[in-house]
């Protein structure tokens, strides 16, 4: 398995002190990339930027795991309508707040926001500035490699420890470009949503999660996507408004 989920493990013991043995000719390499990501991870918050293998050009078990420093991001410095930002933290709140209703009932504690617009529009800063403000760390999945991704293992490495997670899906529309429903589309590329449908909702989703998916083609997306339990919450991101660009140049203290 990753690197990362033997780090999960091990913070996830009572006492936090773990002995590790690590044998094998990559031994010492193993162990300057655990000690790498043990200091970044203890400095902030930050991203963890999932990938297939590199060795490996089929579906398996292990991925790749590049951990960055997340540059935290007031959300007060982004300028979107008034509504879209209280919405958007007032659903996330509300989540946060009916905790305890969904461990009763033994429900997976999810929720899932889809943010959609023209290019360029501050989708991904929203998603920065989203985990900023709560202290969450960001695990960034590829689209490129998803179909590579095994679910299962990944989702293992989410509830390794009681950490909730910003799973961010960026350009999500690149995974595929068809409808399930659709006769004439690859058996491949079904197979291929119905892996993500099967990430996001269902037995072996993470635990303890907010998804935010970010696409500029919504009108792409299969239907099966968009329903409730997927994501739950859909922002339309559009371009700056003049109100908002008034307001982004007086937050730089510029004169009328």
């Amino acid at each position: 398995r990753s690197d990362r989920y033997l780090i999960n493990k091990m913070y996830k013991s009572d006492d936090n002190r773990v002995t590790v043995y690590i044998g094998g000719k990559h031994a010492k390499k193993v162990l300057n990339t655990i000690k790498k990501e043990t200091e970044i991870s203890n400095k902030g918050l930050v991203i963890y930027t999932i990938t297939n293998d590199p060795q490996k050009n089929t579906e398996g078990d292990t991925f790749k795991s590049v951990i960055t420093d997340l540059k935290e991001r007031n959300i007060d410095t982004l300028f979107y309508k008034d509504e879209i930002k209280n919405e958007i933290t007032a659903h996330i709140d509300s989540f946060f707040n009916n905790r305890e209703i969904y461990r009763k009932r033994n429900i997976t504690f999810k929720t899932g926001i889809l943010l959609y617009g023209e290019p360029g529009t501050g989708k991904t800063s929203l998603a920065n500035a989203l985990a900023s403000k709560y202290g969450l760390n960001i695990v960034l999945v590829s689209m490129t490699s998803f179909d590579k991704l095994d679910v299962q293992t990944l989702t293992s490495c989410f509830n390794a420890d009681d950490l909730t997670y910003l799973c961010l899906l960026e350009d999500i529309d690149t995974l595929y470009n068809i409808n399930r429903e659709d006769e004439a589309a690859d058996k491949d590329d079904k197979k291929v949503i119905n892996k993500l449908l099967q990430f996001l909702d269902s037995n072996t989703s993470p635990d303890n999660v907010i998804f935010v998916a970010t696409t500029n083609y919504i009108d792409k997306l299969d239907d099966a996507l968009l329903r409730e339990g997927r994501f739950g919450k859909k922002f339309y991101i559009g371009p700056i408004t003049e109100a908002e660009a008034i307001k982004m140049c007086k937050s730089f203290d510029c004169d009328d």
